[in-house]
């Protein structure tokens, strides 16, 4: 399924893009069973106070949602990156309105990583809502370097001083 640059690429940048993963189907299955389980989520007000919502343990609340732990594209393309599937610990489905600021899904200078499957339902742009993330910042000493000289811990969890307008080398997943 992956070629050799895909496979390259997210060992060197840390990130694949996977676009086409999801059948159209699935795609409207899973616009679904999302406005169902964020009818009722919790306000999210760690970053501001726009109306975000979060809901953690979807995969516990709609089975549409559950199929995603081991879809068969995602565990693929695991397989082909590391030689074997990721271990599930969980998930959260958001509805963000709010900004949110840089930071990382694990220590900095971490050996593990996590993963992040990430699956955008509205169409959006490099200023107004995508995933931006920096290439490299999965290896640790990109990661712990980065932190040491821009980072700084807000309520426990790792940040930059940074604005986003202002991290070199950033790319914008839309």
């Amino acid at each position: 399924m992956l070629t050799r640059d895909q496979i390259a690429g997210y060992h060197a940048f840390g990130y694949l893009l996977l676009k086409g993963c999801l059948t159209p189907e699935e795609t409207a299955a899973v616009e679904a069973a999302y406005e169902r389980v964020m009818a009722d989520a919790p306000r999210y007000d760690y970053f501001d106070t726009g109306g975000t919502r979060k809901l953690n343990g979807c995969e516990e609340i709609d089975p549409v949602l559950a199929r995603f732990i081991a879809h068969r594209k995602i565990i693929e393309a695991m397989c082909q990156l590391w030689g074997a599937p990721g271990i599930f610990v969980g998930s959260d489905i958001w509805s963000n309105m709010d900004d949110t600021p840089w930071h990382t899904d694990g220590m900095p200078g971490r050996v593990r990583g996590t993963v992040k499957v990430t699956t955008y339902l509205d169409e959006m742009t490099a200023e107004q809502g995508s995933l931006n993330l920096l290439p490299g910042t999965h290896l640790p000493s990109c990661s712990n370097n980065l932190f040491k000289n821009c980072g700084y811990f807000d309520r426990s969890r790792p940040r930059l001083r940074l604005q986003p307008d202002q991290v070199p080398g950033v790319v914008s997943l839309h």
